[in-house]
């Protein structure tokens, strides 16, 4: 769906083979000079003296702009995880075992479900996005009274070929976002998968009308083998991590920044058609959010419930058995002490309490710009640069 997916060069001809990386290639060119020329343009109005730093600031351009920096790199990221196998491993280790299974994997239906969801917000962001473009366009048509081809308001000619190379760039981004979440949705409902067949091994009837000591026994070797199959779990997750890791870091470090200014853009809109702009924005903004965090976050949940379940059971602790004991604690040490998880550029693992933390330090920069006024006048800039206060 983005045009920069070229598979498996060597299954193709030589004219084919150069074909498709020209398209790629050429799609990757085009939207990075585009965004190259949106950010020269923030660095010409705050480096320009004519015009005040704190006045020329324009919070709203400066979201577009940091929507399309971040296109580029999902972009990036993209062609790099195909130069690297990255994409064909996670299509035949993670995908494609459940697509096999077919309806009969439960597992398989609930990853379906995911991923027509969020195809499905991906082009419906997408789609309002283009919409709110040609909406701006068309009621600045309107009030100037010019012709669509004379130059006005900041339109040319070319104006037509930015906002689709614009709603492009955002449409990858939004993709590759849908393709991170269900790679990360899988690896999660996999373990959810295993934990409730751990909690139906550990409450096996057969089990206990067995004796004591060769219920122990037979336990004590369930348990070893569901800590093997747990542990393969964990290196997929971790391999999985080192796939992502960078990603996740680039995504959040300019995310976070770009939600912040589209609350303040939100709060600030004096008209009805200007609040749905921002409207937009602090949606699209708030989704990619959850995709970066709350997802990652059900992971790390998930790796940790067994623990749970091993401290529940009576059948593990209540008779002494010295193997049952050291393989459940060998267990719980090993979930518990271990940072199995997507992080955040490799140095801090996505939890639910990281994701409470950087929503409630969210609010407190949105009332900091607010009572400094950033972005809406320069009534702050002139009282502290007049030299005759």
């Amino acid at each position: 769906m983005t045009g920069l997916y070229y598979g498996n060069l060597a299954d193709r001809t030589v004219l084919c083979r150069y074909l498709v990386l020209s398209r790629t290639f050429l799609l990757y060119a085009i939207t990075s000079l585009y965004t190259c020329r949106s950010l020269y343009r923030i660095f010409l109005k705050w480096s320009n003296h004519s015009i005040n730093p704190m006045e020329g600031v324009d919070l709203e351009y400066l979201v577009m702009c940091g929507w399309q920096f971040q296109s580029v790199m999902s972009m990036t990221f993209l062609l790099y995880w195909q130069y690297h196998g990255v994409t064909k491993f996670i299509i035949e280790h993670i995908v494609v075992p459940k697509a096999r299974e077919g309806k009969c994997c439960p597992v398989y239906v609930v990853l379906r479900r995911t991923m027509i969801r969020w195809l499905m917000i991906a082009i419906l962001m997408t789609s309002c996005f283009g919409a709110t473009i040609c909406v701006d366009n068309v009621q600045k048509i309107l009030l100037s009274g010019k012709s669509i081809f004379e130059p006005m308001l900041g339109l040319h000619p070319l104006d037509f070929l930015y906002r689709t190379i614009a709603i492009y760039g955002i449409g990858v981004w939004n993709f590759v976002l849908c393709f991170f979440v269900v790679v990360i949705r899988s690896l999660s409902l996999e373990l959810r998968d295993f934990n409730r067949v751990f909690a139906d091994l550990l409450r096996d009837k057969p089990l206990y009308s067995l004796e004591v000591e060769r219920k122990s026994e037979k336990l004590a070797e369930k348990l070893l083998l569901a800590f093997a199959a747990h542990n393969r779990l964990a290196k997929k997750i971790r391999k999985t991590d080192k796939c992502f890791q960078s990603y996740t870091f680039a995504m959040m470090a300019v995310g976070t920044p770009m939600t912040i200014f589209a609350l303040i853009t939100l709060i600030r809109r004096k008209s009805w058609m200007g609040l749905l702009y921002s409207v937009h924005d602090v949606i699209c903004c708030t989704v990619h959010l959850i995709g970066f965090t709350v997802v990652p976050a059900g992971i790390y949940t998930e790796f940790r419930a067994i623990q749970t379940q091993l401290y529940k059971n009576t059948a593990i602790w209540k008779e002494y058995n010295l193997k049952l004991y050291q393989i459940a604690r060998m267990f719980t040490e090993n979930v518990s002490q271990s940072d199995i998880g997507i992080s955040i550029g490799g140095f801090i693992t996505i939890t639910k309490s990281l994701v409470l933390t950087c929503l409630s330090l969210v609010i407190p920069y949105v009332i900091l710009c607010l009572q400094l006024n950033i972005g809406a006048s320069n009534t702050l800039y002139r009282s502290v640069n007049n030299s005759t206060i």
